[in-house]
Order: C-alpha cells, then structure tokens, then sequence
C-alpha cells in the first residue's frame, strides 16, 4: 500500500505540470480569455447555421402543385402568357375530374417580351414543369396561399401588407372568380368594391379607394377560382405595383 508520504509527493509531481491525469489539460487562467472569445465567434457562427438550414413549411399551393402530376408535358414556342394558360386550362382538367371546377392560379407579376417557351417531359409534376418553363423566361415562382406568383428574382413581391380588421373582413368575403384582361386599377376596384357588396351576408361591403397617380398603373389580368377578396385585390396590387393600404374604413391603393 502506498504511504501516505508516498500519495503526497504523487500529488506534488502531478501539479508542476500542466497536463494532469488521465489524458486531462490543466488550463492555466492565462488561457481562459482565449476561450471566451473563441465561443463568442463560434457560437453565433452555429446559430446562424441553424437558421440557414431551417426548411419553411410548404403552403396549400406549393403542396397542390407537387401533388399534380402529368404523364406528359409538351409544347414549343409558347408566350410566357400561353404557357400560363397551359397550365391553367390543364389543372382546370384535373379539378374538373375530382368534380370541382377550378384553375391553378398562376399570376405573372413581370412580362417577358420576345421570349419562347419549350419544354417537352415525361410523367412531370405543375411545380416541376412550372419551374422549368419560367426559368426559360428568366424568372422564379414564389408560392402564396392562393396563388403561384412568377417574377423576375430581383422583383421582389413585396407591397404594403395590411393587417387590419377591414382586411379580415374582406377575407371573409370569397370571389368564386376573378377574370381580368387588361383592366385598370379603378376597374378591378370597382369590380371588387361591387362583389364585396353582393357577397358580404351584411351588405355593407368594403370601401375601395383610388388615389390619384394611378392612371399609367401596368394593366391587371387575372385569372383567379374562389378566393378572398383580401387575397385577391393583394395580388391585383402587385401586379399593378401599388400600394395597399388601410386608412380609416378604407382600403386604399396609391402609387409607390
């Protein structure tokens, strides 16, 4: 058995070192300052990588455009606005074989003058096909609740959101459709402050209104199947690129 004289000067050796036992660094308190500032860099470096690879939900729309599939997919020298009815009329077809009657919405917030179209595939899904048809016309595909938008990816769809109780609302009231070719600002309005009254089971509808400056506003064309009003006059500002604002008991579209 070891003396306790013996325990004592094993004790002494062991501290005159900086590496103790079993494999263990005694860290010297020079050393701890070091430490520290290697956690700061590294722990937001961590961080920000979990936000990075964090994957955002699929919304109603994305999900429907996977789960639509095509056993084939073929067509050449479109328009960005043919391919969009393409797609439309053929997802229209499928509805149509489940009973219901309705399109995809797709809303092209850009245009693309000059630019054809081609694709040709095989057993493909509307998001796959769609993705690969706008990115022949340089753009992406951005999901909303109700509706695929394709822009350009510097064209941001981005407006004034409007968080109120009138917008609330007018999410209550549900367009069965929306058809515009080419209309102006103060037509879709109209059309839209018009529904609103017909369909609000109160009657009283939302006030839409127009302030000046919006005369050369781009042309709206849409094409939308049962949607709220709030959706679908958010989606006729952007293509439009207004504001949409709440004032009062007003919503509001202005210039930018």
């Amino acid at each position: 058995m070891a003396t306790m004289a013996g325990m004592k000067a094993s004790l002494a050796k062991h501290n005159q070192h900086p590496v103790a036992y079993a494999g263990m660094t005694t860290v010297g308190s020079a050393a701890i300052p070091v430490l520290l500032a290697c956690l700061f860099v590294l722990v937001p470096l961590i961080s920000s990588c979990g936000e990075r690879g964090h994957v955002k939900p699929m919304g109603p729309q994305e999900t429907r455009a996977r789960a639509i599939l095509r056993p084939k997919v073929s067509f050449s020298e479109a328009s960005l606005e043919e391919m969009i009815e393409y797609f439309q009329t053929w997802t229209k077809d499928v509805e149509l074989e489940k009973g219901v009657d309705g399109r995809f919405n797709i809303v092209p917030l850009d245009d693309a003058p000059g630019i054809t179209i081609n694709i040709d595939r095989k057993d493909i899904t509307l998001h796959e096909a769609l993705r690969i048809c706008v990115a022949q016309a340089g753009m992406i595909v951005t999901y909303r609740d109700e509706a695929a938008l394709v822009h350009k990816p510097d064209h941001l769809p981005q407006i004034v959101e409007v968080g109120s109780l009138l917008m609330a609302r007018a999410k209550a009231i549900v367009l069965p459709q929306v058809d515009f070719d080419g209309a102006t600002v103060a037509e879709a309005a109209g059309y839209f402050q018009t529904k609103s009254t017909e369909l609000d089971p109160s009657h009283q509808g939302i006030n839409i209104v127009i302030k000046p400056g919006l005369e050369k506003a781009k042309p709206i064309t849409l094409y939308l199947k049962r949607i709220p009003l709030s959706e679908a006059l958010y989606l006729a500002a952007l293509q439009a690129n207004v504001k949409l604002e709440s004032e009062g008991n007003s919503l509001v579209l202005s210039p930018k």
